[in-house]
């Protein structure tokens, strides 16, 4: 879960707002297992430079300044700060909240990481092991991330026209061979995008594209205001401008590309998710990454356990009615949360609306990182996932459509799923239909179904094509 801003908020103020919050409990982890995490995460994370990515190592504070004196703040049951500082030999130590000289309610975030002096911090808020597997993925994850920065902070500008050319190509954009001069001038790509409809109808917009190798510094609001100038005098050839760079964005800057649907920008962040998706591309221009991304995949393929049998039993224990959603409930979000770990946010556990009129039962931030995602969120706003659990002994009904349907809004998106044991009834298929014609989407998903998902995560495959499949099932048959 992230912090609200530190910048603005102190810790009290965002533990506060968390505590307005349900959340999925309490923590109950021990002190030694917190010093022990932070320790093994410091060592998979060096692991993993000495093994694919030595020759960078001088240039990464959190290797090359080796030995840390880590840092760890306890803050009530979950909260957990731990800060790493270069020293003369390795240690470890803890500190609750109250042993604090000054008051929690006058100190931020990043007034811990300068009050001591560290070079890496990391916080969470939520409900965790802190266990030796999770210390593993996420020094490997860090490490990883610090590989790719670097990368990015090293290729040359014409080396990463080449690259964005190469994506542009991997993303099935046909790119036009002859560009008038006065486009080029402007522009270092054009091409034909095409994009999905519902009931499975094609269209095309042609895209220009600007490469900027931006480096350290951020893409400011004048990079913007040009393309929006360009877009109104300009612009009735071209239904797209798609600024591609190494940086990343301002928040003016990004307010600018939310309000205007013709401005697109893939920054940092797009392109690492673009690597991690065509990674063949990436390979002649930064080789061990691939190789480590690979090899890596491998190891945890065949040590990750197989969870199907777990959830087929898990299952088959909770018993439908009333009385025992809210184990169901548990239980499904723990699926949900295995399923989509990298595709959805951490989930937010039964949130009432403003008014405490309406509830709902989980919502999962959109983190937009697979094509089904991303066209949910383009086709029906949906910058959260809302999942409803129906505990119930028979498939839901069209009133329990109808109830899901509420819960979909301008700020959460028109993208509602109800989990249920038994799936959909013959008026719950109509109610689906009839709340379609309102531009909301309530899927719904069956315990087998769910089930099914698990297993072809398992085999390899990408389980959110169920979903898609249901999508268009609907779409079609509307």
């Amino acid at each position: 879960m992230r912090l609200y801003p530190p910048s603005t908020l102190t810790i009290q103020e965002s533990l506060e707002r968390l505590e307005a919050e349900e959340r999925l409990g309490d923590m109950d982890v021990s002190d030694a297992t917190i010093m022990l995490y932070a320790q093994e995460f410091l060592r998979h994370y060096r692991a993993t430079i000495d093994r694919f990515f030595a020759s960078l190592a001088p240039h990464l504070p959190l290797y090359a300044r080796h030995p840390f004196e880590i840092s760890i703040l306890r803050i009530d049951s979950n909260g957990v700060i731990i800060c790493y500082r270069p020293g003369k030999q390795a240690s470890v130590r803890l500190v609750h909240e109250q042993e604090l000289k000054s008051p929690l309610a006058r100190i931020s975030i990043f007034d811990i990481k300068e009050r001591w002096n560290a070079i890496f911090m990391m916080f969470d808020f939520s409900v965790r092991t802190y266990d030796g597997g999770e210390a593993e993925i996420k020094g490997v994850g860090r490490a990883l991330a610090d590989a790719l920065y670097c990368f990015w902070m090293a290729i040359t500008k014409n080396a990463f026209g080449e690259l964005a050319l190469e994506f542009l190509r991997a993303e099935k954009v046909n790119l036009e061979s002859e560009i008038c001069d006065y486009e080029r001038e402007h522009f270092d790509a054009l091409g034909e995008v095409l994009l999905t409809e519902a009931a499975g109808f094609r269209r095309s917009e042609r895209w220009a594209f600007q490469f900027k190798d931006h480096k350290n510094n951020r893409v400011t609001v004048g990079d913007l205001h040009e393309l929006e100038t360009y877009l109104n005098e300009h612009g009735e050839r071209i239904d797209v401008i798609c600024l591609i760079t190494s940086g990343d964005l301002t928040s003016i800057g990004n307010n600018i590309v939310v309000s205007n649907p013709r401005i697109r920008l893939w920054d940092r962040d797009v392109l690492d998710r673009l690597v991690h998706e065509h990674l063949e591309v990436l390979e002649k221009y930064f080789t061990t990454y691939p190789f480590a991304i690979e090899t890596l995949n491998k190891e945890h393929s065949l040590a990750e356990p197989k969870r199907l049998k777990e959830f087929q039993r898990k299952l088959l224990d909770c018993q439908s009615g009333q009385r025992h959603f809210s184990q169901y409930e548990r239980l499904g979000i723990e699926i949900w949360c295995y399923l989509f770990n990298e595709e959805l946010g951490e989930p937010k556990i039964q949130r009432g609306t403003s008014d405490r009129v309406e509830r709902r039962d989980v919502l999962f931030r959109n983190m937009r990182r697979s094509s089904f995602f991303q066209r949910v969120s383009d086709r029906f706003d949906a910058d959260f996932v809302i999942l409803d659990f129906k505990n119930h002994l028979k498939p839901v009904n069209s009133g329990a459509i109808k109830q899901a349907s509420l819960y979909a809004n301008k700020a959460l998106g028109r993208f509602v799923i109800i989990v249920s044991r038994k799936g959909n009834s013959a008026s719950a298929v109509k109610a689906q239909h009839r709340f379609l014609e309102k531009e909301t989407i309530v899927l719904s998903v069956s315990d087998d179904q769910m089930l099914e998902m698990i297993a072809r995560k398992e085999r390899g495959e990408n389980p959110a094509d169920l979903l898609s499949d249901l999508l268009d099932d609907l779409l079609i048959g509307h």
